[in-house]
């Protein structure tokens, strides 16, 4: 169920919503109108969400976390804050294996790490911001064992980025990932760390890549040949690549 740019101060929208027992997956967007007064409404539902889209809404993450949201297996969100992280932790941490975070910025970073490094997650997207290079450069060490697949929005996007920063990521990457998922403006210097990152790791299957602003010069093309020697499943542009 989507839920957008509505007003849930109405105690009979929020029950009607409530009411729907069998309820599994929400999205809600840009809403207001939940306060911590609903939270006994809240946590008599018996609805126990399995996925939940939570983007600008005008309340915390954290009351849906605590009330129906128990159990989730998946979540997005662009407000993650340090009461949503710690009761993700205290409620989900058994049982949430997807998560996107956007915006990843300085004043969640800690937050953010302390999440994903206790969780048992097996796929992980993080939406970077300005302080990209500062995220990336410590992600590597914080990633948990169960991980296998790993999605960045936004390489090269902003000025503070540096192809260091994701080498970075990759040589202090603590896991086995299977699967790569970039998103941004990619550079042959990128595709000589991805592929160095899968010389080292057996387990790599797949790489996709979602290039912006700019199309493939010889030289990059040559990676991803090299790249497709190993075996590795190459997608760009969401196009399968036969190279």
């Amino acid at each position: 169920m989507e839920v957008h740019d509505t007003d849930l101060s109405d105690n009979p929208i929020l029950e009607g919503l409530l009411s729907i027992k069998s309820l599994k997956s929400l999205f809600l967007s840009r809403c207001k109108g939940v306060s911590r007064n609903q939270f006994n409404l809240l946590s008599k539902s018996l609805i126990l969400l399995k996925r939940l889209k939570f983007i600008s809404n005008e309340f915390p993450l954290g009351l849906i976390i605590s009330t129906i949201g128990k159990s989730l297996r998946e979540l997005k969100t662009n407000q993650l804050d340090k009461e949503a992280g710690e009761f993700i932790l205290k409620h989900c941490s058994e049982t949430l294996t997807h998560l996107e975070v956007v915006g990843v910025n300085s004043s969640i970073q800690k937050i953010f790490y302390n999440l994903i490094k206790k969780s048992k997650l097996n796929y992980l997207k993080v939406c970077l911001c300005k302080e990209s290079g500062q995220i990336l450069n410590d992600l590597g060490k914080h990633l948990p064992n169960s991980l296998k697949d790993l999605a960045l929005f936004g390489l090269y996007t902003y000025k503070g980025f540096a192809v260091e920063d994701l080498e970075n990521l990759l040589s202090d990457c603590n896991v086995s990932l299977e699967s790569l998922e970039v998103y941004g403006t990619i550079n042959s210097d990128f595709l000589v760390i991805i592929l160095n990152y899968i010389k080292r790791n057996r387990n790599f299957r797949s790489l996709s890549i979602k290039l912006y602003g700019k199309g493939w010069e010889e030289k990059e093309l040559l990676l991803l040949k090299d790249i497709n020697k190993y075996g590795i499943k190459t997608i760009v542009n969401s196009t399968l690549n036969t190279l």
